[in-house]
Parts: C-alpha cells; sequence; structure tokens
C-alpha cells in the first residue's frame, strides 16, 4: 500500500513509475520497484541521521593534535 499511496502522491516515485509503465512493465513490477526505492531512501535517510549525530568523522585540529602525539 505504500508503494501504491507514493506512486501516486510523491513525484520522485511518479516519475520512476511512469517510466516503467512506458516501457510496459507489468503493473506489479511497477510497484515492486516502488516498494523498492522506498526501502533505499529510507535508509539513505537513516544513515546520513545516523553519521551527523556522531562524532567519528570529526577533523577538527583537537582531534588531528592527538593522533600526531600517540
Amino acid at each position: 500500500m505504500s508503494a501504491l499511496m507514493a506512486a501516486r502522491h510523491d513525484p520522485a516515485f511518479t516519475t520512476a513509475d511512469r517510466a516503467l509503465c512506458d516501457q510496459t512493465k507489468p503493473a506489479k513490477l511497477d510497484l515492486r520497484a516502488v516498494a523498492r526505492r522506498i526501502i533505499v531512501t529510507a535508509n539513505a535517510h537513516s544513515r546520513d541521521a545516523y553519521t551527523s549525530t556522531t562524532n567519528w568523522g570529526d577533523d577538527s585540529e583537537d582531534v588531528k593534535a592527538k593522533t600526531r602525539r600517540a
């Protein structure tokens, strides 16, 4: 159901769905592709939200100085 709603109302997913419909693919295949695209998008959003809240990639001068001393 979420793939169907996304294909109808979200412009990015509608574009992908229309591209498959224009290639005369079956409707179930279109919705499966949209569902997969929803999952990939959700994973990317969660990845970006997780990495922005951690300090693992901190390239500040303090971190560089600590690694030089070690």
